[in-house]
């Protein structure tokens, strides 16, 4: 039985949702999602088309922002997500990713807002499938995104581990599926690793877990992934041969052959069992994840 349908067809009325980072590559994603099932989806960013353009770090800001809406939810999608950059960079990364998840919690109404903070599969190191107890942060991006969890953590949080993959909503970025599909077509030369394996979802599957977690508003930390993992270039490779490319421009290679600033942790495979008990439901295959993916891109 889904229990988050149960719950939703009896409130009475839809949650105001506040997205801090709207328009990232989850944000334009999960904003669509949300406001064409009809939610009251108020979008917070930085660039001149925002529907609220303020500095998440600005502690006044977001205290204006927060009165003036005042959100039943809060997601959190802010982060400097690019790993080296964050490495080369530790004080912007600590920008970035604590302090604006400091800003909005000492700004959350703790009676009536339940807060969302989206974090990543990147605060595991070792061998998985890893469980949530186990992080083990080793670059500066993973370390300054599991400080932002331990912020969260003061207030009512549904706190979500994960990876999440599919066609880019915004203007601005293009996502790694985006990329893998542009070589395909391009026929590019590439480097496809085959010694970093991950349990990435389609960002569909992501936004209706958010969507679930208006409701259900589990105070967790939860990995939320696919119930079994592969390699990028195994997971490369299904996805061009899904869309029927004869795509041979490929060099599979170990991650550590490439050199870059920041370490990166080689299995990300994520153990699912809490969320299962938690969203009482089974975590997708990525072979179901690939078939939602081949049909984003059909549509092109």
């Amino acid at each position: 039985m889904n229990t988050f349908r149960k719950k939703s067809e009896n409130n009475k009325k839809d949650p105001k949702i506040a997205i801090f980072g709207a328009y990232g590559l989850l944000g334009s994603f999960l904003s669509n999602y949300l406001i064409t099932k009809s939610y009251k989806v108020f979008r917070q960013g930085r660039g001149s088309n925002a529907d609220y353009k303020l500095d998440p770090t600005n502690y006044s800001m977001v205290k204006d922002f927060c009165e003036d809406i005042k959100p039943d939810i809060i997601i959190n999608l802010n982060a400097i997500t690019n790993v080296d950059l964050c490495e080369e960079n530790p004080n912007l990364a600590y920008i970035g990713n604590v302090e604006s998840t400091i800003s909005i919690v000492k700004n959350i109404d703790k009676n009536k807002t339940h807060f969302i903070h989206i974090s990543t599969d990147q605060v595991y190191d070792g061998l998985g499938p890893h469980i949530e107890d186990n992080a083990s942060p080793i670059n500066i991006y993973a370390k300054t995104k599991y400080e932002s969890e331990i912020i969260a953590k003061k207030v009512n949080a549904t706190i979500l581990r994960t990876n999440f993959v599919g066609k880019s909503f915004s203007k601005s970025k293009k996502s790694f599926t985006d990329w893998l599909v542009d070589s395909f077509e391009s026929n590019k030369q590439i480097n496809l690793f085959n010694d970093i394996k991950f349990s990435a979802i389609h960002q569909k599957f992501l936004a209706s877990i958010i969507e679930e977690s208006f409701f259900l508003k589990p105070a967790e930390i939860i990995n939320v992934g696919c119930i079994d993992s592969i390699s990028k270039a195994e997971f490369a490779l299904k996805l061009s041969n899904s869309l029927n490319y004869n795509f041979k421009s490929y060099k599979l290679t170990s991650s550590e052959k490439i050199i870059r600033p920041a370490r990166r942790p080689k299995d990300m495979s994520l153990n699912t069992e809490k969320f299962s008990e938690i969203f009482n439901q089974k975590s997708p295959t990525v072979e179901d994840t690939i078939k939602i993916i081949k049909a984003d891109y059909e549509k092109i």
